[in-house]
């Protein structure tokens, strides 16, 4: 019997990427990339105006204008000349420089006239290659296609993409008991609840059922069903049930029977104990216990990392998460992968655990978001463990606890806005540590690198800028507390589209310094943003959040 970790190294030394194909744009959802995707043009194309409104000279001194034309999208850029302006709508073409727009909310229009009411502000304009330049990658292999990655591959000019092709799947319901999911069960016997619930499984992980049976105990139907099984070609075989030591339990046999080498039988984790993976000829084959809980858990942790191996994309790996209710976690003689849900708690994601009675328990999969794993000493002493999520953390629900409900510690019983005391609170060595990023196109890092920005060295401007921010963040931020600072570090990292943002921040006092850190992190990144607007108007200030925060 092998451990989980034992297991995903047999599948991954057997496993190897299928080859390529070329798919058409409206074919490509789900699939895995298989190529660099560079813009074969700037984006945008050619600078643009963002909303209806008047073309003008930048600069324009005159408040009273004649309308001298019209520019409709599609048309060529015109230049207007000294106390003129011309009509433009959004996406209408318009000059690289020397130009701005008026909105005509700011306008009063009387006739082929116009008089501004408003500024004009050249960042009405969408710059030629603000989003973009041409050359840049905008998609690397190993992304799964999403409908915005779908949109990007049509503006790059990629009709016909270079992607994963679509995992096939034989799959076979085993059991005396089944019946149809439409059925109406009689005396002893289930619905097919399994063959619903993998095929939605498959087609969230970009694979399909080419070909579905469903049979009893017999060993000869058995091996039938597995020769018609592998007779249309399917990448994947999965048979459910049959897959213990049972008298009746005859998967590990027809599978040898019919050329497969069985490679893994048996896990030593619950549930989904009685696990059988082997291989003929390229054809993979999986034998998963027929107990509901057990068929998901098995997807999960081993039918899904072998997909991900066909379509030539990393597995994804278990994140370290707080478990919050772990005293209803049991611990068992051999690790478990415990159904839990994710939840928020404050600024942080946690597991939480769900009830189940054991593997044909159907009724947590509905709330499930991911495997908790939980060895047999049970969770660790930080009260956090390993998860395996089964869909994205982005939809995690925001709890919170009960008995901190609508209490706000800056309003006091009478709903007036306080100061907290944090008088009666020791004084302790506080740190905190916050992080954010500012996106920006490649090529106005490369100057960054270079120092051809024609405002000189701007992290040491945005360095000096942050710790001074920090130092007032009581000004800033109303009711945060003046604090004595001993450190304030900022640190930048460049990469190739962004640059993130580190600052820690370490005082002696009696409360926590996480906005100073925040403070500290937020005004770098404005200053970055202040000192390359001029070449670089697509930037976008993101993920500004709390690292961590202790005390000594």
């Amino acid at each position: 019997m092998r451990t989980v970790e034992e297991a995903w190294d047999v599948i991954g030394s057997v496993v190897k990427p299928l080859a390529p194909e070329r798919v058409a744009l409206g074919s490509v959802l789900g699939r895995v990339l298989r190529e660099e995707v560079v813009a074969d043009g700037d984006m945008p194309a050619f600078s643009r105006s963002a909303m209806d409104g008047y073309l003008i000279l930048e600069g324009e001194s005159e408040r009273s204008l004649s309308i001298s034309g019209e520019v409709r999208p599609s048309a060529l850029a015109q230049m207007p000349t000294p106390g003129t302006a011309i009509r433009v709508f959004t996406g209408s073409a318009v000059p690289d420089v020397g130009v701005a727009v008026v909105m005509q909310e700011d306008v009063e229009r009387e006739g082929e006239r116009i008089r501004l009411i408003g500024a004009p502000d050249a960042g009405h304009i969408r710059t030629r290659g603000s989003h973009g330049r041409r050359g840049d990658v905008v998609l690397g292999p190993g992304m799964r296609l999403t409908p915005g990655c779908v949109g990007l591959l049509a503006a790059a000019g990629v009709s016909e993409p270079l992607v994963s092709p679509e995992i096939g799947v034989a799959h076979l319901a085993t059991g005396l008991e089944l019946v149809g999911h439409d059925a109406e069960p009689g005396e002893g016997q289930i619905r097919d609840s399994n063959s619903p619930m993998l095929e939605a499984l498959l087609a969230d992980w970009g694979a399909s059922v080419v070909w579905h049976g469903m049979l009893g105990e017999d060993s000869e139907e058995l091996h039938a069903a597995i020769a018609d099984a592998g007779a249309c070609g399917p990448h994947l075989l999965l048979i459910g049930g049959g897959a213990s030591a049972g008298d009746h339990d005859h998967t590990a046999a027809a599978l040898r029977e019919a050329g497969f080498e069985i490679l893994i039988e048996g896990v030593a984790s619950r549930p989904g104990k009685p696990l059988i993976f082997g291989a003929r000829d390229g054809l993979l084959a999986f034998g998963i216990p027929g107990n509901p809980l057990s068929h998901f858990v098995c997807f999960h942790l081993f039918v899904r990392r072998a997909i991900d191996l066909l379509r030539g994309s990393e597995p994804p790996q278990p994140t370290r998460l707080a478990v919050a209710e772990s005293t209803t976690v049991r611990a068992a003689s051999c690790e478990t992968w415990w159904p839990c849900r994710l939840a928020w708690r404050g600024e942080s994601p946690v597991a939480v655990p769900l009830p189940w009675r054991d593997s044909s328990d159907i009724l947590c999969l509905a709330d499930i978001g991911g495997l908790l794993r939980v060895t047999p000493h049970g969770i660790g002493a930080d009260g956090a463990s390993e998860v395996l999520l089964t869909r994205d953390i982005g939809v995690m629900e925001k709890e919170t606890p009960a008995d901190e409900a609508m209490e706000f510690s800056h309003i006091g019983a009478s709903g007036e806005v306080r100061m907290v005391d944090v008088g009666a609170k020791p004084v302790q060595l506080r740190t905190a540590i916050a992080s954010g990023e500012i996106h920006c196109r490649p090529a106005t890092l490369a100057a960054l690198a270079e120092g051809a920005l024609p405002k000189g060295d701007v992290l040491a401007t945005a360095r000096i800028a942050g710790i001074q921010a920090a130092k007032r963040t009581a000004e800033l931020v109303p009711l945060c507390h003046a604090l004595p600072l001993d450190k304030v570090s900022i640190g930048f990292v460049v990469k190739r589209d962004r640059i993130e943002i580190l600052a820690e921040v370490i005082c002696r006092a009696n409360t926590g310094v996480e906005m100073e850190a925040l403070t500290a992190v937020s005004v770098a990144a404005l200053t970055l943003y202040d000192m390359m607007k001029a070449v670089d108007k697509g930037m976008r200030i993101e993920a500004i959040r709390l690292v961590e925060k202790r005390k000594v």
